[in-house]
């Protein structure tokens, strides 16, 4: 790796649908007329968990080949073609979104799981919030200079609470590794195969934390549901979400999607009155 850092020539690489690359880590190094991704770590902890899930997954084939790592660098093979459309993607396409994260969800989570729900809240309740390295790149590329509003009353935040607390209680979640942001420039097609190439978007979480936010978000279309659901259906079990655990993990997503908006100056009417609906229809 070092011989090609040497040779070539490095710079940001984000994905090609705005809104993506806020960890600022990944790089497109070009030596000679080859291509490689980059991924400088901010820690060895990144970079070997980098190293591990490419131990995991990279033989489940929609992994993009690690080639090398040396201290906090990580190098990879560069995925040629297009990264996914949005609401013009192909539903075969949407499939195989389905299956990989079906995949990655059968990668159980051994470790301690630290839930970060209960801080999201109450950030959301009290105004103080602590801003992730993606916040802070968020607000510093859209010139947000105003400290983020409180957006929860605490008889809101207690219910929540509630309502998350009893939830757990009766569906036990199980803690599994999960792509939590299932995005179009997360994906990339290359010769009609995809590949997931943000594996920083994987992490232990409550399975189906992935499902909730493509349902919500790139997939809110029947045709995509029910295609996504046809390929996850193809290699993992799905008879985990019903109805109510559909509610619970929709919940979970929306409460971070709301600390984020909070703090990065988005709008963050629609996904507050998604949540006060939610605790409503418990």
């Amino acid at each position: 790796m070092n011989k090609l850092l040497k040779r070539g020539s490095v710079k940001i690489l984000i994905p090609e649908r705005a809104g993506g690359g806020l960890t600022g880590e990944t790089h497109l190094l070009k030596v000679d007329n080859q291509k490689f991704v980059l991924r400088k770590c901010a820690d060895l902890d990144k970079a070997n968990f980098y190293k591990k899930m490419s131990d995991k997954f990279e033989k489940k084939e929609f992994f993009p080949k690690l080639i090398d790592k040396k201290g906090k660098n990580v190098l990879y093979e560069f995925i040629k073609g297009r990264d996914l459309r949005g609401k013009k993607e192909r539903l075969d396409n949407i499939e195989e979104v389905g299956k990989i994260l079906a995949v990655i969800n059968k990668g159980k989570f051994k470790g301690k799981f630290s839930d970060p729900f209960k801080t999201q809240i109450k950030e959301l309740k009290t105004g103080k919030y602590t801003p992730s390295l993606k916040v802070k790149i968020a607000r510093e590329k859209r010139n947000i200079t105003t400290k983020p509003k409180k957006l929860l009353t605490e008889s809101q935040a207690k219910e929540i609470l509630g309502y998350h607390k009893s939830k757990k209680v009766e569906l036990r979640p199980e803690t599994v590794y999960d792509c939590g942001d299932p995005t179009p420039g997360n994906f990339r097609l290359r010769n009609g195969k995809v590949y997931l190439v943000d594996i920083d978007s994987i992490k232990p979480r409550y399975k189906g934390f992935g499902i909730s936010k493509f349902f919500l978000e790139w997939g809110k279309t029947k045709n995509k549901q029910e295609r996504f659901i046809k390929g996850y259906k193809s290699k993992n079990k799905i008879d985990f979400l019903t109805k109510e655990y559909k509610n619970f993990i929709d919940l979970i997503f929306l409460v971070q999607r709301l600390n984020f908006q909070a703090q990065t100056g988005k709008d963050t009417k629609e996904t507050y009155e998604k949540i006060i609906s939610l605790i409503q229809k418990k």
